[in-house]
């Protein structure tokens, strides 16, 4: 995740809590300002579920300009809002 991805993360989080799942890019100028963001490893299948079954919305943000279809048809098709 990029310094512009965290940074509108962070503006969400003053008013909500919020979990990153992922890793913060190796091009981020200054990673410490973040320090105060909830940010847990990648997680998959069983665990990845976990973590969006007590979630109220999913946020589906990638380094690179794509949209995962699959990924979101699964959420969207278990009710998530996404």
């Amino acid at each position: 995740m990029n310094e512009h991805r965290l940074e509108l993360l962070s503006l969400v989080a003053e008013k909500y809590n919020v979990c990153i799942i992922g890793l913060i890019s190796h091009d981020c100028p200054r990673p410490e300002r973040f320090s105060h963001l909830k940010i847990t490893p990648p997680k998959y299948e069983e665990d990845l579920w976990g973590y969006i079954k007590r979630s109220k919305v999913v946020l589906n943000i990638h380094y690179y300009e794509i949209q995962e279809t699959v990924r979101m048809s699964e959420l969207i098709s278990n009710n998530v809002q996404v």
